[in-house]
């Protein structure tokens, strides 16, 4: 193990696929504030699905390669996700290899030679099933399973199995939907489950809340309400399930606390103290809202126990009871929003005191004075108006039980009501306030790039981001282009080109500094830096790398990541690309004076490189198509569909090589083509499909199979739904020439 140095601070490595959804701000959050307390610098690898056969996600790959060789003092895997395609034994082989002699824990997958830290889905998971199969009687369920091989989608999975045949529900393979996470997801899994097999049920489990919101989506837009008709519940409790209408029923994943007890426990490992048990598992716990079909306001105390409470002295009631109260707040922030509690606390006496205060006083101003000026604070700190909300109610429930002065009563009522009229006023101000920060930050971005794009001189484009980076709300950045497009991190060499720290350049000329790519960050980069809090993100189009960024960290929840990403590596790239040829058109002239049997390579290879530039430049447009770019676009997704049907497509895959959303996509594909995604391929295979079951040498199974089917017996339900018959009998039907061949 690297033994730290004192005269210099630690510096934590983390790894991760993905920089933007709730699981990982709230992961990548807890670690970046237990940094920022402890005086930790932190340098953040974005290196996607290693392994992965989206392009997309191997372009990140090259930077598990290069966290090797800057590992700092210890790595943290905070993903699981990162092995989705290599599996957790080769992901452990590759973190063995890479990060050799250097303390790692990872998160939500045990790697086995290292600590981890996990959710204990367990009692979540069984209080959410007690309740829906109990308080609400459910017996019919369907499933939104998560990816296939992913630690914490496969054990979510089992537990529901498990506890639902503990109390005699058994699930039919059919009503299992097998996807990935996210709100699109779970859109397709309630077409396939209601439109595709035709089945009916009481709720829906979905292995993540994005999942769920899809699946409540698609419910309603059938006419099916949540939860009248059919219950939906989620796992892990992000920000979005809160806002829902009807707000989301899941079990709370404290994923803050697993980024904080990571870091915690890698800090322990590195300083020479006990990091505790080698499996630390933190309890999860369900959130019950109404996408589950309980009611939307929660009761007070006095209603939940239905007893009558003793009621107390005004001053035994914050006195006394205060610290229980004070207690009682704390919690209600940390059940949704964790990572905020330590705000509430600076603020939470001024509150309590001035209710207090304002009962003593019969003086309702008071305490609706301290509340007004307190809310600009915590909707700053990024407090919601449903958590600001909650937490009134959490103070009533305390409160209004224990008062036994009739008059105080009435009054302390009517506080916590004008209480909530201030907090949504207050809050639709700071969302407001919000929308325009944020269209203010789109507009300097879409600004920056079109600047960045109306030039193709690299010396210029330098010069661009040198001064407007700053203006962007980013304190550091660094630039680093590779010296070719497919670098070799062992022997490969980079540059650096743009320094910003502070919000000050550093002195960087413009031919860069040259190091190999090994050392780039540790000798290039670091050593000018005192505090540093750093995302890195790797520049790549298609197949050709380009180089990676740095840049700093506030919040993991307020940056676009991936925007800035993706939308730099295609300027960059487009210029680079225009170095190469002008520096294959001098090379030309050389080779016409030296060897003039050179000329024809040299010609081919600067043809291949303005082809290169023309697709990038037009979006890969064929010569002869002449629509507009909608058009073109639309025709992409069709060839791709065309050409790859035999595989598994998802609306997802088509949409990230198209470079857009997939729910923009889905209503883009069908407002062009008249027909949903789904639709169309389901056609396009029906007609390869009907075409080759005239070929009486292929079985059923091998045609299933060559138009992208992989289970026969679904397959055949296809083809019976389109032609009243199954394939067997319509082959035979066809080839006896009793009915004419069909097209769907």
């Amino acid at each position: 193990m690297r033994t730290p140095d004192k005269n210099r601070p630690i510096t934590f490595c983390v790894l991760t696929d993905f920089l933007e959804s709730d699981y990982h701000v709230n992961v990548l959050n807890g670690i970046l504030d237990f940094t920022a307390e402890n005086g930790i610098n932190l340098l953040c690898f974005d290196v996607g699905n290693l392994a992965s056969p989206d392009s997309v996600e191997r372009g990140r790959n090259i930077l598990f390669d290069i966290a090797g060789w800057n590992p700092g003092n210890g790595i943290i895997i905070a993903s699981s996700l990162i092995g989705q395609y290599t599996g957790p034994e080769r992901l452990r082989e590759l973190c063995r290899e890479r990060f050799k002699g250097v303390p790692v824990v990872t998160v939500s997958e045990w790697l086995k030679d290292w600590p981890v830290v996990l959710n204990d889905a367990e009692q979540g998971m069984n209080d959410l099933i007690l309740h829906m199969i109990r308080h609400h009687g459910y017996r019919r369920f369907a499933i939104i399973k998560g990816p296939r091989g992913t630690a914490a989608a496969e054990e979510k999975f089992d537990l529901c199995i498990t506890l639902l045949k503990r109390h005699n529900i058994g699930i039919n393979s059919r009503y299992i939907i097998e996807t990935c996470y996210g709100v699109q997801a779970g859109f397709q899994a309630i077409e396939e489950l209601i439109d595709v097999r035709k089945l009916s049920f009481d709720a829906v489990f979905a292995s993540n809340d994005d999942t769920a919101l899809g699946a409540i989506r698609a419910l309603e837009m059938r006419g099916i309400a949540v939860p009248d008709k059919v219950a939906v519940v989620g796992v892990d409790n992000s920000p979005a399930g809160d806002f829902s209408s009807p707000r989301l029923t899941t079990v709370n994943w404290p994923n803050y606390e697993l980024g904080q007890a990571a870091a915690q426990t890698l800090y322990d490992i590195i300083t020479g103290n006990d990091p505790g048990p080698v499996i630390k598992a933190l309890p999860t716990r369900l959130v019950i809202r109404e996408s589950c079909g309980c009611s939307e306001l929660p009761r007070s105390e006095a209603e939940t126990s239905g007893i009558n409470k003793r009621k107390e002295t005004l001053d035994h009631l914050f006195s006394a009871q205060r610290s229980i109260l004070l207690d009682r707040m704390i919690g209600t922030v940390n059940e949704s929003y964790p990572g905020k509690k330590s705000v509430l606390t600076e603020k939470a006496d001024t509150i309590v005191n001035s209710l207090q205060e304002s009962l003593e006083k019969r003086d309702p101003a008071v305490f609706l004075k301290a509340w007004e000026e307190t809310l600009p604070f915590l909707l700053n700190e990024g407090y919601t108006d449903p958590l600001l909300n909650s937490l009134l109610q959490t103070l009533r429930n305390h409160v209004i039980p224990r008062i036994g002065d009739c008059d105080k009563l009435l009054m302390a009522d009517n506080l916590f009501f004008k209480a909530m009229e201030t907090t949504g006023l207050k809050a639709s101000g700071a969302r407001f306030s919000r929308y325009l920060l944020d269209t203010n930050r789109d507009r300097n971005l879409d600004s920056f790039f079109a600047m960045l794009d109306n030039t193709r001189d690299l010396a210029q484009q330098l010069s661009i981001m040198d001064n407007r980076i700053p203006s962007l709300g980013i304190d550091d950045f660094f630039l680093v282009l590779y010296e070719t497009n497919k670098p070799e991190t062992d022997t490969g060499c980079a540059s650096l080109f743009i320094g910003i720290h502070d919000n000050r350049r550093a002195a960087v000329d413009r031919e860069g500094i040259k190091l190999p790519i090994r050392d780039i960050i540790g000798k290039g980069i670091l050593p000018g830096l005192t505090d540093y809090k750093l995302a890195v993100q790797a520049l790549f189009w298609g197949e050709d790398h380009i180089g990676f960024i740095l840049m700093d960290v506030k919040n993991f929840a307020d940056y676009p990541f991936s925007s800035l990403r993706n939308r730099l590596s295609m300027s960059l790239r487009n210029t680079l690309l225009l170095d190469r040829i002008r520096n294959l058109t001098g090379n030309m002239e050389k080779i016409m004076k030296e060897k003039d049997k050179d000329i024809a390579n040299a010609v081919m290879a600067m043809q291949n490189e303005v082809k290169k530039l023309q697709d990038i430049l037009t979006g890969g447009r064929d010569e002869d198509f002449t629509g507009s770019y909608d058009d073109f676009r639309i025709q992409k997704a069709v060839s791709y569909i065309q050409e790859n049907y035999q595989r598994e497509i998802t609306l997802e895959a088509v949409a990230k090589k198209l470079f857009l959303r997939p729910d923009y996509f889905s209503h883009f594909f069908k407002l062009k083509t008249g027909t949903g995604f789904l639709e169309y391929l389901t056609s396009f295979r029906l007609e390869k499909a009907l075409k080759l079951l005239e070929n009486p040498q292929l079985s059923i199974k091998e045609i299933a199979s060559m138009v992208g089917y992989r289970d026969p017996n679904y397959f055949g339900k296809i083809i019976k739904k389109q032609t009243g018959l199954m394939p067997t009998e319509y082959r035979k039907q066809v080839l006896s020439g009793k009915t004419k061949p069909q097209t769907p």
